[in-house]
């Protein structure tokens, strides 16, 4: 047993701090009032300003806390990170998608906190986002319930006749930022529009021949208005800059910047050598021959029936060649009943990680 005052006067202990044992017993969670409860929850929870206060009280070890949250810029870090929001339509398995998640485990969490908002939560990627990545859906996920299909068309025509309402009710649910990013073109810009503080706008297709974003705009006006509100465009190809200046007269034309897609050579690499028995099958029946790869939806904007009549003529000269396509879509029955009568077509469909077929190629 010690005595009281072994652990306040250095008289008794060359390592007593008085005012580190009064304040420790007036701040920490030994007495179980409201007061005392808020205290230690400070200490719990904001390490920071527990400890910035106890410095300030003469405490010997929070000044060596302090110290150390000074060194490493923790009291400045939070003031200096910078809140984005990321728009996607969803996460199902798509180039884009794919692409969002390598900048998502990439980004510099030093400079930003990244929320990411999913008009629906669902697909096969939500699972590769980084756990320190917050993850929102805006409507229901369209699994035939009555339920949920009202939920979507009341959001669909809120978006597209009432956006005042719907850009009140965004800004409460989504909160703000210091940028908002749509990496998606069609609803995703739409929602993004809405949003207060910068906007960026990513554009990953062909908007003049792949038109599939008219829909959520009421028309061509509306479209070009909604693009007129971001701060900057971001394209990933000269072509699909080129095609949004023809169908956009004049839009932005001052705000537009081209960047290609980032590749992650570490990720590759190392899933490039990750194989399951349906590759090593098709390896076997493709061996000895010409090996063509295709990633990707098969829909018709892939115009997948133009790679196949090629192929075919290859073929007929007698050429040993062999086409896997890699992926789902619309046009996949289409594209099968077209490729029958020959025997150098493989249908894998979706694969979470093709890079084993594409390292084959």
């Amino acid at each position: 047993m010690y005595p009281r005052d072994f652990f306040t006067y250095k008289s008794r202990n060359d390592n007593a701090n008085f005012t580190e044992h009064l304040f420790d017993n007036s701040w920490g969670d030994k007495s179980k009032g409201g007061y005392e409860t808020l205290k230690a929850g400070i200490n719990k929870y904001f390490p920071y300003v527990w400890a910035n206060i106890s410095a300030k009280r003469g405490i010997n070890s929070a000044k060596k806390r302090w110290n150390t949250f000074t060194k490493i810029g923790f009291n400045r870090r939070k003031s200096c990170q910078k809140k984005m929001i990321i728009v996607m339509q969803n996460l199902k398995f798509g180039g884009a998608e794919k692409i969002l998640i390598t900048f998502l485990n990439r980004f510099d969490r030093e400079k930003y906190t990244v929320n990411l908002i999913l008009h629906t939560k669902e697909g096969e990627l939500i699972n590769e986002v980084p756990p320190d990545v917050s993850i929102k859906g805006i409507v229901p996920v369209d699994n035939g319930k009555l339920i949920n299909k009202i939920k979507r068309s009341i959001f669909f025509k809120l978006s597209k006749y009432f956006p005042i309402i719907l850009k009140i009710c965004l800004n409460v649910y989504l909160g703000s930022a210091d940028i908002n990013i749509a990496y998606m073109e069609g609803i995703t810009t739409k929602i993004v529009s809405f949003l207060k503080g910068p906007k960026v706008a990513w554009v990953h297709t062909d908007l003049e021949n792949n038109s599939w974003t008219d829909v959520f705009f009421k028309n061509l006006d509306d479209q070009k208005n909604t693009y007129e509100k971001f701060k900057k465009i971001v394209f990933v190809s000269e072509g699909g800059k080129t095609a949004f200046n023809n169908k956009f007269k004049n839009t932005a034309q001052d705000r537009q910047v081209v960047i290609h897609n980032p590749i992650d050579n570490v990720q590759i690499e190392k899933k490039a050598k990750i194989v399951d028995n349906d590759f090593n099958k098709w390896a076997k029946k493709t061996e000895n021959t010409v090996r063509l790869i295709s990633v990707g939806r098969t829909d018709p904007v892939k115009r997948y029936g133009l790679l196949i009549k090629a192929v075919t003529k290859m073929i007929d000269r007698n050429e040993s060649v062999t086409l896997t396509i890699i992926g789902d879509g619309q046009d996949t029955h289409k594209l099968i009943d077209l490729a029958t009568g020959y025997n150098c077509f493989y249908f894998v469909g979706f694969k979470e990680n093709p890079l084993p077929y594409v390292k084959k190629e």
